[in-house]
This record gives C-alpha cells, structure tokens and sequence, in this order.
C-alpha cells in the first residue's frame, strides 16, 4: 500500500527520485505471497504481475536514459542489472529479480543526473 504513495509517481508509468521505495513494498509483499503457498498457481500469477510492472518501471528509465543520451556507464549497468533481474525471474528467484529491477532503475536515473 505505501508503494502507491503519490510522492513515489510521476505519470502513469515513471518514478520520481524518491520512487526506489516502491521496489522495497513489492519485495515485502513477494515474500509474503511465497509464504502463504509457495506452489499456488494464483500467487505466482500475481507475483508474475507485481515483477512485470517493477520490469515496465526500470525499463521506462532506462529508455528515457538512452533517449537522452545518459551517462553510458551507468546505461550499461543498468541494462546489465535488467538481464540478471530477466535471468533471476526465469528462475524462480522473484525477490531477487526485484532487486535487479531496482538496481536496473537506479543505474538508469542516476544516468541522467
């Protein structure tokens, strides 16, 4: 819930610079969700969602960063960080593939500072 703050958004789909600490509520509630019944096709369903939209975030800064032709170190972790968190999710490790999405989100604006 505290992920919704509105000091956290900007638009529709992009974060402001405080915005990072939604990445922290998704880890709670992914660890939450495997807790109740890890195998349950309901949760990894919606814990296939929450990653998806953690995934649109760090993607749309990361593409805003390119577009604006971003410090190419931080570029280059970010979409380093993006694959880890693709790898990590592909391999059940959800609360580590949120992480790498955050990782990839902080790269990614830190680019544009």
């Amino acid at each position: 819930e505290s992920s919704l703050n509105n000091a956290y958004w900007e638009g529709g789909f992009a974060l402001t610079d405080s915005g990072g600490k939604t990445f922290g509520g998704v880890t709670k509630a992914i660890l939450l969700l495997l807790m109740v019944e890890p195998s349950d096709p309901a949760l990894e369903d919606s814990i296939a969602r929450l990653l998806a939209v953690q995934r649109i975030l760090a993607q749309t800064a990361l593409d805003a960063a390119i577009a604006s032709a971003g410090h190419p170190a931080h570029i280059t972790a970010s979409q380093r960080a993006m694959q880890q968190g693709d790898n990590s999710n592909e391999r059940g490790r959800y609360s580590d593939a949120n992480e790498f999405y955050r990782i990839a989100w902080a790269h990614a604006t830190q680019a544009v500072r």
